[in-house]
C-alpha cells in the first residue's frame, strides 16, 4: 500500500495519496514517518489544516528534524502567495509585476526597487545597482532571465553615471554618506553607522533602503523596538520589497512575537522565493511551535489530535477544531495585513517626473563615430559605444577603445545587447534626433537591392564561385568581417565574389557569382566561418570602396532563351554532353572519385526543362567545378549568356579529357 502511496505521490496526485495513507495508518498504527507522508500530501493538495494536524500527530511520536517540515512550509508560502495574488486583482497588490512596471524607468533598480546607485549595466543591456549585481550575481539577469555564463566583472555605466549625477546633483552628497555610514556597518560601529543613516533619512525621508540598512544596525545593537518601527517604515515605503518583510520578521522574532514574525517571513518569500534565509527562519519557527512542550512532570506524553500552534505551545491536548481555530487566526491577520499593504508603488524618481533639459546630446555621443548613440551597447569596463561601431572595432581588436581594457570574453558570447536605459532616455530627451540617426544608419546600410537588372553590392576578392555549387568561406580579415555583418544587417544575405586578379586588370575579375549566406557561426575570437551558396552571376560595371573593402556597380547576367526553331538541336547537344560528362566521370579513379564526391556530391540528374531553370541545368555547374579548368576557361564559361556555347565549349573540354586519360 505505501508503494502505491509513493507512486500516487510521484505522479502528482495528492488526494488519492493522502487517503491511501489515511488507510495504512487505520490498518498498521500510527508512525512518524506515515504522518509525515500524510502531512506532506495533504499540504501539497491545499489541505493545510488537516496537514498540521498530521504534523503535530508526527511530532508526538518521534524526533521531527526541521528538514521534515520543508514541504509543509512551502506550501504555506504557496498559500501566502495565492492570497496575495487575490488582493492583487483590484489592485497593485504585494505580487507586483516589477519586471514590467519598472521596465521604462531608468532611474529605479528592480532588485532593491530603489533609486539606482552607480548604475552597473549586464550582459543582457539591464541596468542595476552595482551593489545589487553583486549580490545577486549575473547568472541569471532578475528581469529576462538571461544567462550568459560568462564570468565578467561589470563595472559602472560611465553614461548612465554622468546623467545621474547631471540630473540628481543631490544624490552625491547621499551616496556619500550611504557608502560612508556602509563602511561603518562593516566595522561593526554600529551607533556611528545609525547615525550616519539618520543624516541621510533627514535629507530623503523615502529612501527605503536607508530605513532597511539602519533597522539592522539597531538591530545588531540590540535596540529591537528602533528596529521595528524602521523595519515597518521600510514594508510601508516599499510594501512590494521582499527584504523590508525580513526586516520585519527579524525584529519581530526578537521580540518574541512569533506568530507576527512567520507572517513576514512568509511575505517574504511569497515576493520572493530566492530568500533562502528566510526560509530558514521561517521553517525553524513552525518547527519550535509544532514541538510538544511539556510544563510540568506529570505532562510526559502529549495526544496524537493537536492543532497547529502560532505561538508559544504550552497545552498538551488538542482536538482537530482547535487546529482550525489556529489557522483562522492566521488567515485573519493574513487578510489584515495584506489589506494594509495593498497599495501603489510610489517611485522616488519617476522617469515621468523628472525635468531631463539638463541633459546635452554630446553626452550621449559614441567616442568611435562622433555622432548620437545608435543601439547604444555597454562594455563591461562601463563604456558606450553604437553597436556597429563597437563590432567594427572589435573586428581589429579585441579591447576596448577608450580603456584598452581586455573584453575577449565578452566577444565570445557575440550578442552586444542594446543598453535599454540609455536608449530609452535618448527617445524620451532626442526623439526627433535619435529618427535621425536612425535614418542615417539605414542609408549606411543600403548597399543593394537583389531585385533590380543592375545593383551596387560588396565584393569579396577569394576565389571563383559558381551558381548552385556550395561555397564555405572562412572570414578572418576585418574588412571581410564587417562585410558579413552588414550583408547579414541587411537581411539580403547576399554578396559578390570575384577572382582576384593584378591590378592593372582592376585588381579582381569583371565577371563572378553572387553567394547567398545559408549558415554563420561565430568562433570566440571573431572569426567565422560561413556556409553560401552560388546565386545569380554578375558582370562588374564599375569599381569602388567602402569601409575598407571592396564594392561594384553590376549587371545581372541570364542565359539568353532558344527560338523554338532551334530549340531541338540544343536538345539533342545537352543530352549528348551530359552523357559524354557521366561516362568520363565514371571513367575516373578512385581516389579522385571520392575527392569529387566528399567536394561536390555527385553528378546531378539532367533537368526536364532545361531552359526552365531559374540559374541553369546544375549539372553544367557541378562539371563547371570539377573539371580540370584554369581560372580564365572558368570565367569565360561563367561570362557566357549562351547555353549552347557553354555546352560546346564543356564538349571540346571533355573530349580533351578523354583522350588525355
Amino acid at each position: 500500500m505505501v508503494e502505491i502511496a509513493q507512486e500516487a505521490f510521484r505522479l502528482k496526485n495528492f488526494r488519492l495519496a493522502s487517503e491511501i495513507y489515511e488507510r495504512v495508518i487505520q490498518e498498521k498504527g500510527p508512525a512518524a514517518s506515515l504522518f509525515i507522508a500524510l502531512g506532506n500530501c495533504l499540504a501539497l493538495d491545499g489541505q493545510i489544516s488537516r496537514a498540521f494536524t498530521a504534523f503535530l500527530k508526527a511530532y508526538r511520536l518521534a524526533k521531527i528534524e526541521s528538514k521534515d517540515i520543508k514541504t509543509l512550509v512551502h506550501s504555506l508560502v504557496r498559500l501566502m502567495r495565492d492570497r496575495m495574488k487575490q488582493i492583487g486583482d483590484s489592485g497593485p497588490g504585494l505580487l507586483l509585476n516589477k519586471e514590467n512596471v519598472l521596465e521604462n524607468e531608468p532611474f529605479v533598480c528592480v532588485v532593491c526597487i530603489g533609486t539606482i546607485n552607480q548604475p552597473t549595466t549586464i550582459y543582457c543591456g539591464h541596468t542595476y545597482c552595482s551593489k545589487c549585481v553583486a549580490k545577486q550575481g549575473i547568472n541569471v539577469c532578475v528581469k529576462c532571465g538571461s544567462n550568459p555564463q560568462i564570468a565578467v566583472e561589470f563595472r559602472t555605466n560611465v553614461v548612465l553615471m554622468e546623467v545621474m549625477t547631471k540630473l540628481f546633483p543631490h544624490m552625491d552628497e547621499i551616496r556619500r554618506l550611504k557608502s560612508y555610514a556602509n563602511e561603518k556597518f562593516i566595522e561593526e560601529n554600529y551607533g556611528e553607522a545609525v547615525q550616519c543613516y539618520s543624516q541621510i533619512i533627514t535629507r530623503n525621508p523615502k529612501d527605503h533602503t536607508v530605513f532597511s540598512n539602519r533597522s539592522y544596525a539597531y538591530w545588531k545593537l540590540g535596540k529591537f523596538k528602533e528596529a521595528l518601527d524602521d523595519a515597518k517604515m521600510t514594508v510601508k515605503l516599499r510594501p512590494q520589497w521582499s527584504k523590508g518583510y525580513y526586516r520585519l520578521g527579524v525584529a519581530e522574532e526578537s521580540l518574541g512575537r512569533t506568530e507576527e514574525a512567520a507572517m513576514s517571513f512568509m511575505k517574504c518569500l511569497a515576493i520572493d522565493n530566492t530568500t533562502s534565509i528566510a526560509s530558514t527562519k521561517l521553517t525553524t519557527i513552525i518547527h519550535n511551535l509544532l514541538k510538544p512542550k511539556v510544563m510540568a512532570e506529570d505532562l510526559k506524553c502529549m495526544p496524537c489530535s493537536s492543532t497547529m500552534p502560532v505561538s508559544n505551545l504550552m497545552v498538551t491536548e488538542h482536538t482537530e477544531q482547535d487546529v482550525e481555530q489556529e489557522l483562522c487566526k492566521i488567515r485573519n491577520l493574513l487578510d489584515k495585513q495584506l489589506i494594509n499593504t495593498d497599495q501603489e508603488l510610489e517611485l522616488d524618481i519617476s522617469v515621468s517626473k523628472v525635468d531631463l533639459s539638463p541633459l546635452s546630446k554630446d553626452m550621449f555621443d559614441c567616442s568611435l563615430c562622433f555622432r548620437l548613440l545608435h543601439h547604444p551597447v555597454t562594455t563591461p569596463c562601463g563604456h558606450v559605444f553604437c553597436q556597429h561601431c563597437l563590432a567594427r572595432s572589435m573586428d581589429h581588436s579585441l579591447v576596448c577603445p577608450q580603456c584598452r581594457g581586455d573584453i575577449s570574453e565578452y566577444l565570445a558570447k557575440r550578442n552586444r545587447a542594446v543598453t535599454i536605459s540609455i536608449q530609452h532616455l535618448l527617445e524620451l530627451r532626442f526623439p526627433e534626433e535619435v529618427e535621425k540617426r536612425r535614418l542615417l544608419h539605414q542609408q549606411d546600410l543600403a548597399t543593394f537591392s537583389l531585385s533590380e537588372a543592375t545593383a551596387e553590392i560588396p565584393i569579396f576578392v577569394c576565389a571563383i564561385a559558381i551558381p548552385t555549387i556550395s561555397c564555405p568561406l572562412h572570414i578572418f580579415e576585418p574588412r571581410y568581417r564587417l562585410m558579413m555583418r552588414q550583408v547579414m544587417e541587411t537581411g539580403v544575405r547576399q554578396f559578390g565574389m570575384c577572382y582576384p586578379m593584378p591590378a592593372e586588370e582592376g585588381d579582381y575579375a569583371s565577371v563572378g557569382t553572387m553567394l547567398e549566406i545559408n549558415d554563420l557561426k561565430f568562433f570566440d575570437d571573431g572569426r567565422s566561418v560561413v556556409d553560401t551558396v552560388g546565386e545569380r552571376r554578375f558582370r562588374v560595371l564599375s569599381r569602388s570602396m567602402r569601409d575598407g573593402y571592396n564594392i561594384a556597380k553590376v549587371a545581372f547576367l541570364e542565359d539568353k532563351k532558344e527560338e523554338e526553331s532551334t530549340f531541338q538541336e540544343l536538345t539533342s547537344l545537352h543530352d549528348d554532353v551530359y552523357q559524354k560528362a557521366k561516362n568520363w566521370v565514371a571513367s575516373l579513379s578512385e581516389p579522385l572519385t571520392d575527392k569529387i564526391r566528399h567536394q561536390h556530391g555527385t553528378l546531378p540528374p539532367p533537368d526536364p526543362d532545361i531552359q526552365g531553370v531559374r540559374l541553369g541545368p546544375k549539372w553544367i555547374w557541378w562539371l563547371t567545378a570539377v573539371l580540370p579548368l584554369e581560372p580564365k576557361h572558368r570565367l569565360v564559361l561563367l561570362s557566357m549568356t549562351s547555353m549552347r556555347c557553354r555546352l560546346t565549349l564543356i564538349n571540346q573540354v571533355l573530349t580533351y579529357c578523354t583522350r588525355q586519360q
